[in-house]
């Protein structure tokens, strides 16, 4: 049985998500006519994609007598893997649209950039769809490490490894191999080491 700040974070995210889906339908009916020609009809709703899959998720969470969201590093790690897809596909229908309003494009289109971001959207919105919690664990590790690294912040390997590995067990997923998948620099840990110390006497 999960707790009340669990099921209080999901009844927020799924409100959202309800919200959202509507703006996502709306947006894929209005680009859809005018790049069918393109793939446009392969974009799937993104909203429906991410609830899917977070469903999913707790399910392997929830019959181990995991949550998803008691603050362990496993569950920012994956939790903002799929979250991250997602906000991703909403930016770029997003940017579609103003795009074709500032273009004035309202028929049938082969506009190059369009059709890039028509693409993107797929592809990130398939690799959500395909995401599986025992076998691409390892994305996501390299995807945190990377978005903490572009905002300064270097990981702890071991104290991540060491947060993470109980919840690992339970879930029947091996942990020795992930520790291969943080991303840390050797450049950025150079220059962190040789930082000169802040004289305090002066």
């Amino acid at each position: 049985m999960s707790s009340k700040s669990e099921k209080e974070k999901l009844a927020k995210i799924r409100n959202d998500l309800i919200i959202q889906d509507q703006e996502t339908r709306k947006a894929l009916d209005s680009i859809k006519p005018l790049f069918a020609a393109h793939g446009a009809n392969g974009m799937h709703n993104v909203s429906i994609m991410f609830n899917n899959k977070l469903s999913e998720i707790l399910h392997e969470y929830y019959k181990v007598g995991l949550e998803l969201f008691d603050g362990g590093f496993l569950d920012a790690v994956v939790f903002n893997y799929i979250l991250d897809a997602y906000s991703e596909c909403i930016n770029i229908l997003d940017e579609i649209l103003i795009y074709l309003k500032t273009n004035k494009i309202f028929y049938p289109s082969n506009n190059a950039y369009v059709i890039g971001l028509i693409r993107k959207y797929i592809n990130i919105s398939e690799g959500l769809y395909a995401f599986d919690l025992k076998n691409n664990l390892d994305k996501a590790i390299f995807s945190y490490s990377i978005s903490h690294m572009k905002k300064g912040y270097l990981i702890d390997i071991d104290k991540a490894m060491d947060d993470m590995k109980p919840d690992l067990i339970k879930l029947g997923i091996d942990p020795e191999p992930l520790k291969e998948y943080f991303f840390i620099p050797k450049e950025k840990v150079v220059m962190l080491k040789i930082r000169p110390k802040k004289d305090i006497k002066k």
